[in-house]
């Protein structure tokens, strides 16, 4: 926020000579030049102008310091459009709306393939059905470590368009599957592709965000999740299992062609010495009438204090600090897991079928 700060005056100061209002009002200028380089950020000092005229003379300085005050301000204020964010927030969390209708999937396919057994032309049983429902979370496990290479290399755009294609075939191998192992290579293609969207749409979201509405939009991951989860619980109780696959591998594409339109993160872009790229990534994000200089600089320090304080996997895991983090995220992690809560999901429509009929022996 800018400063104003004012010389003191009296009312029988002798009249100055014309060239000091030029000179003053080139400090003004001079002033709303730096405020308008800065932002908000950079506190600018100036020097009030002298009043010279009869009408303005009667004024308190007071007032004519808050006038000029306000009109520094509005000259300086960086201002930031937060619609695109979100836009872009939302198409990214697309990918996490086809990851929920992966998860709830085995709750209403279940009846047409275990139960009725005409879902397919081969048989399925219980067993064989718990493990096409557990190969999903074995493709996820495996790609935590890798997909964050990937992202490193060719970015968090580009990475997410990539996994369409795995969400994709996936989704086919599923819809027709020809036995039972088709189904196990289908759910771990896409327990691939789910898991590396948990990882790479949160980093997205959160490098694309401003510091005052990242909590906001980091929300959206999980929310898109469960209503994935409810979406695919709704098309599967008038669906059958074939034309329930073909809606959600459907989804993926549609990710796909939206979020092709939504910029790189600029904190990538600047790590691949991209600082063209990364002015328009953030300009498409914030407006604009946005001041890009500052948060460009930050980024750059950031970059340069991470490449200068580099050390390799082994040395950062081996930090107390590192250890310590990481056995409260896998810690969070792992009694999230023992809750039971995937079991519950992907069994859920079973598990109120059982409910309801000892609900209704006990009333007989």
């Amino acid at each position: 926020m800018s400063t104003v700060s004012s010389s003191n005056s009296s009312g029988d100061e002798p009249n100055k000579k014309p060239g000091v209002n030029s000179e003053e009002s080139s400090h003004l200028l001079e002033a709303t030049e730096n405020g308008a380089k800065y932002g908000s950020r950079q506190a600018v000092k100036i020097i009030k102008t002298p009043v010279n005229d009869s009408a303005n003379a009667n004024a308190r300085p007071q007032d004519q310091e808050n006038l000029l005050g306000n009109m520094v301000h509005t000259s300086t204020e960086n201002r930031s459009n937060t619609f695109p964010q979100y836009v872009a927030a939302l198409a990214a969390a697309g990918g996490a709306f086809a990851a929920g209708t992966l998860l709830g999937w085995t709750s209403p396919a279940e009846t047409d393939i275990v139960n009725e057994g005409n879902a397919y032309g081969f048989h399925v049983s219980s067993e064989q059905y718990s493990w096409v429902s557990s190969f999903m979370t074995l493709g996820a496990a495996c790609v935590c470590i890798p997909i964050g290479f990937l992202i490193n290399f060719i970015g968090r755009k580009w990475t997410m368009l990539l996994l369409v294609a795995p969400f994709v075939l996936g989704w086919a191998l599923l819809i027709w599957a020809q036995n039972v192992i088709m189904m196990y290579i289908a759910r771990f293609i896409l327990g691939i592709a789910g898991g590396a969207f948990c990882v790479t749409a949160p980093m997205y979201t959160g490098e694309i965000a401003q510091k005052d509405i990242r909590g906001t939009l980091g929300s959206f991951f999980q929310l898109m999740i469960t209503i994935g989860i409810l979406f695919v619980y709704g098309i599967g109780a008038g669906l059958k299992v074939f034309w329930m696959s073909i809606v959600c591998g459907i989804l993926p594409i549609i990710f796909g062609v939206i979020f092709f339109f939504m910029p790189e993160s600029p904190t990538y872009l600047v790590s691949k010495n991209r600082s063209e790229s990364a002015v328009k990534s953030i300009q498409w994000l914030r407006g604009t009438e946005y001041d890009y200089r500052p948060e460009l600089e930050e980024l750059h320090q950031t970059d340069q204090e991470i490449r200068k304080n580099k050390v390799n996997v082994l040395a950062a895991l081996a930090r107390p600090v590192t250890i310590k983090a990481l056995c409260i995220s896998l810690g969070l992690m792992f009694f999230q897991q023992l809750s039971g809560i995937n079991a519950v999901i992907f069994y859920s429509e079973a598990i109120f079928e059982v409910r309801l009929r000892l609900y209704r022996s006990n009333i007989c």
